[in-house]
């Protein structure tokens, strides 16, 4: 199974993942999908510096895959963490009640 690098930002503790320049970016569709041992352990050595510079916290590989031309997390607590809460909460359900 494919992978991606995510960690989250120190600076604002932000999920951010590799993507295939070697930044971090939030946007989980801008992320590298890692294939193959080689991809791998270059996109972890690359999670490693940048924790070492104090860029990011805590980076690890997660399955994803490719579905409709676009990078897709297997697992729903990823999914979560990348787009957000699934339900509404705070200023939004005001929002919504005010509609």
């Amino acid at each position: 199974m494919a992978k991606v690098l995510t960690s989250n930002r120190l600076a604002d503790g932000a999920v951010v993942f590799l993507n295939p320049q070697g930044d971090w970016t939030t946007d989980v569709l801008s992320a590298h999908l890692l294939e193959g041992n080689e991809e791998i352990k270059k996109a972890e050595a690359a999670g490693r510096d940048a924790i070492g510079r104090n860029h990011v916290v805590d980076a690890c590989l997660i399955d994803a895959e490719l579905r409709e031309g676009s990078v897709y997390l297997t697992r729903f607590r990823e999914r979560i963490r990348a787009e957000g809460p699934t339900i509404l909460f705070g200023s939004a359900v005001l929002k919504k009640k005010a509609a």
